[in-house]
This record gives structure tokens, C-alpha cells and sequence, in this order.
């Protein structure tokens, strides 16, 4: 979509455009869907060596994309021959690309990936060594004016790199990996109007001010776990002076308090949300933040992240009936506090990783009326207790460290959607009651369930059923 590839047509969500144009290239077999969702979504594809190859050579002969490694032994001669719109750089080794390559690479170019093959003998994995100091940010503003893709996720750059952004007028695409700690000055973005998407990462601990509010263009904002918004005085929250028109949205933290609260209603149209939560810095009040009128939101991953040990949470969860992906990690809260996520009408898919507490869950039946996809990860439950109609549609099962469960319960036998049940680290009374029940939908005529039983301490070892 940064590209310009993707038409926009009035009234359709430009992403969901995009997606008809992927069905469509995997309908001709020119790409192949490596995995997808549990939804049937693709998740990610591959292509073909003979097509890429084929691709690259098209590329190359129409001056539509010029790719290089720094394997190749000259590519100077190569750059300087032809101008190419599109520049790619698979850094495979400990060489580097010359500064004189760089310098030739056409200033008008639209389009700088780098990629890296993240061995870790790369060092700093830095993009042209020390002859070109990209870490400042000057030589790539300065050379590449009309940039629109920029890429350098896989790459160091200096955290003084973002105060050098703001000369790329024409931006739609920045990924960058932030190199340094402490607080990144306050770069001035207001004049990227283009800016659709903006992802950014660190390798040490950096706090980053908050300098998203004025992109009004912005459809997806990522940060890496390991930046942290800036908390001094006068970087504290500053709360947009209008709706965003944010899409996606990753955050490292977000706090259990009133500002938090007043920022995500800045976000009507938010459709995707993962965070931390924390209460450190609000009165330990170690309350859920309140996300029901956030009435797009359709995946959440959560992950609670307290500085007192098993803080208990004091609130009910609040979440929006539009849900449909829901991840939660460390609440660790009792098994009776699940009952508001169970009636969230539209939830399809549920991950738990030590998200709820306690040696037995009573499923009551007419719930998790739509759920396809389930997944219980450490957990110390030991009974339990639900039906067939508790979870009438769901499809894929998965139980994985749950050392001290019992067994699964023999109910789901009568579940006639269920095509997979996955047991990993269990113990052996888990996977042999997984059997049971597919050998009593086998005796129902239902073959098509698969059990995939790992690391289970079953005499038998691991089968694959």
C-alpha cells in the first residue's frame, strides 16, 4: 500500500483491498501460503525460487528493482550502470556495502529495504561499517529527499536518526532499529502528512517522547517492547487535540490510569491493540483499564506486568462486544473471572498463557458461543468441568504446560466441529483422555479429528494420532 500499488476504491478499507489483491496472486499459484489463521487467513506466503527468480530478473531489466547482497564482490559497477527506483540489500556476512555504492544509488529513489540475515557474529550488524555514518540520519535525509519506503528494521541506526526524519516530506513507510539508551530528543514529524505506518524498535532500553500525535494520517503505530515512553515532566502525556485515525496499534506500557483511558478514546477507530499493562505508576490500584467503548476493537493481546508480585487485578475485565481475537498474559486472576470474556458475542479466538489461576474451571454451558480456537498455557488448573455446549463451535484445541490437569474433558466428544486437539507438556492422563474422545467420535463415524499429543510423560512417548 506504501507503493502506491493498491487503488483506493471509495468506501473500502484500503487493507482489506490489499488483501483481495494477495487472494487473487495466490489464486493464479504465483504465491504460495506458507500458514494461515484459525480463521483461514493468510498469515504468511512464499514464492516460488523459478518465479522469484524470474521476478528479479523482470525487475532488473525494467529498472523496476535493483537487488544486491553484500556477498557480491563489486556491486558498485552494477549501481552506478543503471538507475533503479527500488533499492534492496540482503546483508549476508560481515561485509558491508562500500561507500562508494552507496553514494551512486539514485537520489530519487522511492523505495530503501535493507535485510539482514541476523547472524550473530554480524556484531552491530551495521548497514555500510564505519564509512558511512548512517547512525545520524543526515546522509540518508539528505540524499534520498523523495524516499516513500523506508526499511532499516533489520539494521542499527543511531537514536538521533528520527530528529532526521521530518526532512522526508514524502514518507508513507518508516521501520527503523534504534541503537543507544536513554531519551530520544523530540523530533518534529508534523510536516509527514504521508505517513501511514510507523514501526520502531531498540536493542537497550530507550524512552521514546511522545511524537505521534500530529501524523493525522496515521494507520499503524509499533513499538518495541523494549522502547519506553519518555516519563520526565515535560514529555509527561500529552493527550491528542483530536481523534487519530490510528488502525493497529503496539505500545510497550500502558498505564492503569485516567490518561491512558483519555488517550485510547482518542482512537475511535482502532482495530487492533497489544500492550502491557501496568499500575505501577498510578496509585498501585492494580485496576483493568476500561476499553469497552472502544466499539472497532476486534484483537487485543494483553500482557499484566506489575512490580508487586501477584498483584491481584481489582476490577472486572471490560471489554468491547466487536471482540473477536483475544490474548491475555500473567493476570493470573480466579477461573470465575473468565465469565465476561465467555459472553463476548463475537470472540473467536482465545489464548491464555497464566492467565487465570486456580485448580478447577466450571464452564456453564451457552457460552463462548462462537469460539473456533482455544489455548490454555501455563496454568495450574487440575479439574475440568465443561459440556459440548459450552463451546459449540469451537475447532482447535490447544493445551500446552498445564502439568497438573486431569484430563480434558470426555464432553467434547459430542463437540462435532472439533478438528484439532494439541497436547504438549502434559501429563499422561491428559493425552489419554484425548483419545478417548477421539475414539468416541470415531464411534460416532466422526474420523476427522487429529490428536497431536509432545513431551507428554506417556509410556509411549510422542504420537502423532
Amino acid at each position: 500500500m506504501a507503493e502506491g500499488f493498491v487503488k483506493q476504491i471509495e468506501k473500502k478499507v484500503p487493507e482489506d483491498e490489499a488483501e483481495d489483491y494477495l487472494n487473487h496472486l495466490i489464486g493464479s499459484n504465483l504465491i504460495m501460503v506458507s500458514t494461515r489463521g484459525y480463521n483461514g487467513s493468510v498469515r504468511t506466503c512464499r514464492i516460488h525460487d523459478l518465479v522469484g527468480s524470474f521476478c528479479l530478473t523482470k525487475a532488473k531489466k525494467d529498472k523496476f528493482l535493483m537487488q544486491t547482497d553484500s556477498e557480491q564482490s563489486s556491486p558498485h559497477s552494477e549501481l552506478t550502470s543503471t538507475t533503479y527506483d527500488r533499492f534492496c540489500l540482503l546483508k549476508r556476512n560481515d561485509k558491508y556495502l562500500s561507500p562508494d555504492s552507496a553514494m551512486s544509488l539514485n537520489p530519487s529513489l522511492g523505495t530503501l529495504l535493507c535485510f539482514s540475515s541476523h547472524n550473530p557474529n554480524l556484531g552491530t550488524n551495521s548497514l555500510f561499517g564505519c564509512h558511512v555514518d548512517l547512525s545520524s540520519g543526515l546522509w540518508v535525509a539528505s540524499t534520498f529527499k523523495l524516499v516513500r519506503v523506508l526499511d532499516l528494521e533489520s539494521v542499527f541506526v543511531g537514536k538521533s536518526f528520527l530528529s532526521m526524519v521530518e526532512f522526508l516530506l514524502c514518507l508513507r513507510y518508516l521501520a527503523v532499529c534504534l541503537i543507544g539508551w536513554g531519551s530520544v530528543r523530540q523530533p518534529s514529524l508534523k510536516h509527514l502528512h504521508h505517513l501511514e505506518t510507523f514501526k520502531v524498535k531498540s536493542s537497550m532500553d530507550l524512552h521514546l517522547p511522545f511524537m505521534i500525535w500530529n501524523l493525522e494520517g496515521l494507520r499503524h503505530l509499533h513499538i518495541d517492547h523494549y522502547c519506553h515512553w519518555c516519563l520526565n515532566s515535560r514529555n509527561f502525556f500529552r493527550i491528542p487535540p483530536k481523534p487519530l485515525n490510528l488502525q493497529t496499534f503496539s505500545v510497550p506500557i500502558l498505564f492503569s490510569s485516567r490518561m491512558d483511558e483519555h488517550l485510547l478514546r482518542k482512537l475511535p477507530h482502532l482495530q487492533k491493540l497489544r500492550c502491557r499493562f501496568s499500575n505501577s505508576w498510578y496509585r498501585n490500584c492494580c485496576r483493568f483499564p476500561k476499553l469497552g467503548f472502544l466499539d472497532q476493537l476486534e484483537s487485543l493481546e494483553a500482557c499484566y506486568a506489575s512490580d508487586h508480585l501477584n498483584a491481584p487485578i481489582h476490577s472486572a475485565f471490560d471489554f468491547p462486544p466487536s471482540l473477536k481475537e483475544l490474548t491475555l498474559h500473567k493476570f493470573r486472576l480466579p477461573w470465575d473471572g473468565i465469565s465476561v470474556i465467555a459472553k463476548l458475542p463475537r470472540l473467536e479466538f482465545l489464548e491464555l498463557f497464566s492467565a487465570f489461576d486456580g485448580e478447577q474451571w466450571d464452564v456453564e454451558e451457552g457460552n463462548f458461543r462462537k469460539l473456533k480456537f482455544l489455548r490454555i498455557c501455563e496454568s495450574r488448573i487440575v479439574r475440568w468441568n465443561a459440556t459440548a455446549e459450552s463451546f459449540p463451535k469451537l475447532e482447535r484445541l490447544v493445551v500446552a504446560k498445564c502439568r497438573h490437569l486431569e484430563e480434558v474433558p470426555s464432553d467434547f466428544e459430542d463437540i462435532t466441529t472439533l478438528q484439532v486437539i494439541e497436547i504438549d507438556q502434559c501429563n499422561s492422563s491428559v493425552a489419554r483422555s484425548v483419545k478417548k474422545i477421539q475414539e468416541g467420535m470415531e464411534a460416532l463415524g466422526n474420523e476427522n479429528l487429529n490428536v497431536r499429543v509432545l513431551n507428554s510423560d506417556l509410556e509411549l512417548g510422542n504420537w502423532y494420532l
